[in-house]
């Protein structure tokens, strides 16, 4: 991640595809690599796909552009009235070229990182517009970094991601789940070491898995109730299912 962002400082546009499992920690990750880049002196613009939006058209795109938007008006001194008509309606994000010219003129003035999480579940016509900048990328200092579950993702987005890294301009972090070791000083000593090796193969290295797993199984614990932020993240998932599926579950 840190060769990314040097790459993107010697003024050569750069893709980091961050791959992995639903809680192995990629969002933790990319808060940490904002932070980073931040300090390197990058401007750091963050989308995020959700369940929910999939089927609002450039939902995920338009919220990039408010972001590059605003940034254009406070580097120029406007105020949000001057710039009225700078977001304008969604058909005007249908140019990917739109798109491509507002983060050159934005990586010309500061390097950035233009990240988008959760890209499972974005919307398929903002993949599309990611797919023309990975494979088309903006001049100027930037990192593009698409974020995602090991899923399929749209053919035009993976072919795109293929190319870049065949070119030598993507690099792929791809988050294996927890050592054991590394799972131990996570979840702490337990109940000793027969009960740390459950609790490991059980959550399977995951962390998000293995935090539920210690809080549920604590004898203090009502073991019929999940943490809050994990009965939250699960019904996320269950809501979007069809009847027949959330049946079955």
């Amino acid at each position: 991640m840190a060769d990314a962002l040097a790459a993107a400082r010697r003024g050569q546009p750069t893709v980091l595809h961050v791959v992995g499992e639903p809680g192995i920690g990629k969002t933790r990750l990319l808060e940490v690599f904002h932070a980073d880049a931040q300090a390197a002196g990058f401007t750091v613009v963050s989308s995020r796909g959700t369940e929910f939006d999939r089927e609002v058209p450039y939902g995920v795109l338009t919220e990039l552009v408010q972001e590059l938007s605003d940034l254009r008006r406070q580097a120029a001194g406007r105020t949000a009235a001057d710039c009225a008509d700078d977001t304008g309606t969604v058909e005007r994000y249908r140019r990917h070229r739109v798109v491509r010219d507002a983060l050159e003129a934005a990586s010309r003035t500061r390097p950035m990182v233009v990240t988008l999480d959760d890209a499972q579940w974005a919307d398929d016509s903002s993949l599309d517009c990611w797919s023309h900048l990975i494979r088309r990328p903006p001049r100027g200092e930037l990192v593009l970094v698409p974020a995602h579950r090991a899923v399929p993702l749209p053919a035009n987005l993976e072919a795109s991601l293929s190319d870049a890294h065949r070119a030598g301009t993507g690099r792929r972090v791809e988050l294996p789940p927890l050592g054991f070791a590394d799972a131990v000083a996570l979840i702490g000593p337990g109940r000793g070491p027969s009960w740390r090796r459950a609790v490991y193969e059980a959550g399977g290295g995951n962390p998000l898995y293995l935090e539920s797993l210690v809080k549920t199984a604590h004898p203090a614990a009502d073991t019929a109730l999940l943490p809050p932020t994990i009965r939250a993240a699960l019904r996320a998932e269950v809501d979007v299912l069809d009847d027949a599926t959330r049946l079955a579950a």
